[in-house]
């Protein structure tokens, strides 16, 4: 399959007039390739790492990122349930993004054909360099929150190009769409973004998928609570449901897949006391951050610590992982980020290390080194971590209980996020 994207021994790069590598030397055949699985993430889609059996005889063509000199790919499976367009049109707007920030991996072009894609063996793939680096703890520094949220106004600042849509009232969703959208929307070139990715509207996606989402949680949250089997039937479920539990020592399997079970029924006895106070007061808020005038733009829509990588010296490497591209509100996405770390994170002795500890502050400060945000926006961004929050919480709750719903992961990580829910969840009801 990586022939496709091969052409006289060289992975090519994205067409010679974008950015990324523009070519690895790593000799004539397929088979000097060696091909690592990477973790399979939440939605199904699957990474593996490429790299070269001649890395010590590499000759970066490009001047680019230390991984692509040494002969190193992301190559991606994405979820079956995406479509072409879809992919195309990410890729198209990362593509152009990545021309002024080295931040982002874009998709590289085939050799054989104008287009980024390779579909095979029933899903859509892409090659792209390799970022290196590790994502922060959860207990990291604002100064680190900082700089990931810079890093995420640089992304946002090569994504819109033209000024964040700023939607006024009455004017119809056209008028603002080719505001968003300053590539155009031609459905044939490489270089453009189909129509697969939403245009914007007058209210910022993150607020209406909130409420609707919400709004169809608060009957199945009742529901979960009544049907919640006993924790052993519940550990044997599980068991079937995470893939990544039905290979190894089955006595490790069965007791991680029994503390999940007893997380998840602890969870559902917590929503079931703080859900019918606290979800409509935060549906009300979401409602009256809807009713101001909020811009959108181009925005990532899934940035949280795992997909910023840092080197050892604190300094951001890249972002990656794009599927969730659109236009929203960029407090969406600082909201994400910031959610993800711990409010008061602990010292080495287990004590709070700083009772004022805000990642949300953070990172808001570090957004601005780059581009505004404003009041509203903050505002926004601390509604959306709490809705996040609980709506996470709910949403685990519902998937693995009343849903049944398969994930290709272990339950140890499952376990680790809705405990980091449970912990902030306490802290706002």
């Amino acid at each position: 399959m990586l022939a496709h994207w091969a052409m006289a021994g060289e992975i090519v790069g994205p067409d010679r007039a974008t950015s990324g590598c523009s070519g690895v030397q790593i000799g004539r055949a397929e088979s000097r390739l060696r091909t690592t699985p990477v973790a399979s993430g939440f939605s199904g889609g699957n990474i593996f790492r490429v790299d070269s059996a001649v890395n010590d005889a590499a000759e970066d063509l490009s001047g680019q990122r230390a991984a692509c000199s040494q002969g190193r790919w992301a190559l991606k499976a994405w979820p079956a349930s995406v479509t072409a367009p879809r992919i195309l049109g990410v890729a198209a707007r990362i593509r152009a993004a990545a021309s002024d920030c080295d931040l982002l991996a874009p998709p590289l072009a085939r050799a054989d054909f104008d287009s980024t894609l390779v579909s095979v063996h029933g899903r859509h793939w892409e090659l792209a360099r390799w970022i290196p680096g590790e994502a922060l703890s959860v207990d990291a520094p604002e100064s680190a929150i900082a700089n990931g949220a810079e890093a995420i106004a640089l992304v946002h600042q090569a994504m819109n190009p033209t000024d964040f849509v700023d939607p006024m009232p009455g004017i119809p969703v056209s008028s603002s769409a080719a505001a968003c959208s300053p590539i155009s929307f031609s459905p044939t070139a490489m270089s453009t973004v189909p129509p697969s990715i939403a245009p914007p509207s007058t209210t910022p996606r993150c607020l209406a998928d909130r409420i609707e989402r919400i709004e169809r949680l608060s009957p199945l949250v009742n529901q979960a609570a009544q049907c919640m089997p006993p924790v052993s039937e519940l550990a044997e479920r599980l068991a079937g449901q995470l893939s990544a539990e039905q290979t190894g020592d089955a006595a490790v399997s069965a007791d991680h897949c029994n503390e999940l079970a007893k997380l998840l029924v602890h969870a559902s006895q917590w929503l079931a006391r703080q859900w019918p106070a606290t979800a409509p007061l935060l549906v009300e808020r979401l409602r009256q951050h809807a009713a101001e005038r909020l811009a959108s733009a181009w925005v990532l829509r899934d940035v949280h610590r795992a997909h910023v990588l840092f080197d050892v010296g604190g300094r951001v490497q890249g972002i990656l992982d794009y599927d969730a591209v659109d236009c929203d509100s960029p407090a969406a996405d600082l909201a994400r980020w910031a959610g993800d770390f711990a409010t008061t994170p602990q010292s080495s002795v287990g004590v709070a290390a700083s009772p004022d500890h805000s990642p949300l502050r953070a990172a808001v400060a570090g957004y601005r080194r780059i581009r505004p945000f404003s009041q509203s926006e903050w505002e926004l961004a601390q509604t959306l971590i709490e809705v996040n929050r609980l709506g996470g919480l709910a949403n685990w709750v519902v998937w693995l209980v009343l849903e049944g719903r398969r994930f290709p992961v272990a339950a140890q990580q499952i376990e680790g996020r809705i405990a980091h829910l449970i912990a902030s969840d306490c802290r706002i009801c």
